[in-house]
């Protein structure tokens, strides 16, 4: 239920539709979102009228919760999934990459990246733009699956290159910029789906 951003690519405009559907509704998502508005609320410590970026924003479900905290720029890698967004709401996303954001150095106080980064072959570049782009004092929010032993079809279905442990998926944060906290979460489900 985990689908993301480049599990839209190359998919036509009904699974959009399903899709933005699907993280309104499903109680992943939903459930998701709650621990990620926990987790900025901690982080902001009341903080509103930010200056958001949100990397890999899909059909935008993301954006739209991510506005408790300020004006949101979305960024989406898949055109055709731009286009269904700006035909269904009128919202327009900026058609980009994660590795070359069009974006002036320290341009956004919060940088958003839910389960962007393993669908990326080069994720230390990615990570790289989503510090570029961060103003000093901003923070970087960013998601990712667990765990290369709970690979399945799933991973293969939506390109992903890698799951993360903590302790790896920090390596990539470790320089420039002090780490505030790296959890597992949804570790509920986690002896579920592992068997």
């Amino acid at each position: 239920c985990e689908r993301n951003i480049s599990g839209l690519i190359g998919m036509d405009r009904e699974y959009y539709k399903d899709y933005a559907t699907l993280e309104r509704t499903h109680w992943w998502f939903l459930v998701r979102r709650d621990i990620i508005l926990n987790q900025l609320r901690s982080l902001t410590q009341g903080q509103r009228k930010l200056r958001i970026l949100n990397v890999g924003a899909a059909t935008g479900y993301s954006s739209e919760f991510l506005q408790e905290f300020g004006e949101v720029i979305s960024v989406e890698y898949d055109k055709e999934c731009c286009e269904f967004v700006k035909n269904k709401d009128g919202k327009e996303f900026i058609n980009a990459s994660i590795t070359e954001l069009p974006f002036s150095n320290d341009a956004f106080d919060l940088v958003c990246a839910f389960d962007v980064v393993e669908h990326i072959e080069d994720d230390h570049l990615a990570v790289k733009e989503l510090k570029r782009v961060t103003s000093p004092g901003g923070k970087i929010c960013v998601t990712v699956p667990a765990f290369n032993f709970l690979w399945s079809q799933h991973d293969d279905i939506n390109h992903h290159f890698r799951r993360y442990t903590r302790s790896n998926f920090k390596g990539l944060f470790a320089s420039n910029g002090r780490i505030v906290k790296a959890t597992y979460f949804n570790t509920f489900l986690f002896f579920p789906i592992a068997l």
